[in-house]
């Protein structure tokens, strides 16, 4: 039988990682990464931050429905 506990718990993992490294690359390196995009994309600086920062709560929005949701269920269910 499949193990969905410590899948969801290791994609919680993965995926909190990933979303702490993006904030923090934001916060931290914001010039060379508006720099970056605004190769590809031609947006001012305050939009393309406010569109960072909207990704990034639509992504936690996401982990917590998907895999932190159904993580809690499972551990009480077990």
């Amino acid at each position: 039988m499949f193990d969905w506990q410590a899948f969801l718990g290791w994609n919680l993992v993965v995926h909190w990682g990933l979303l702490a490294l993006s904030a923090l690359l934001v916060l931290g390196a914001s010039d060379w990464v508006v720099r970056v995009h605004q190769r590809f994309i031609d947006l001012p600086r305050d939009k393309l931050l406010f569109s960072y920062w909207c990704f990034l709560a639509a992504y936690k929005v996401l982990i917590l429905l998907f895999l932190l949701g159904p993580y809690v269920v499972i551990r009480w269910l077990m």
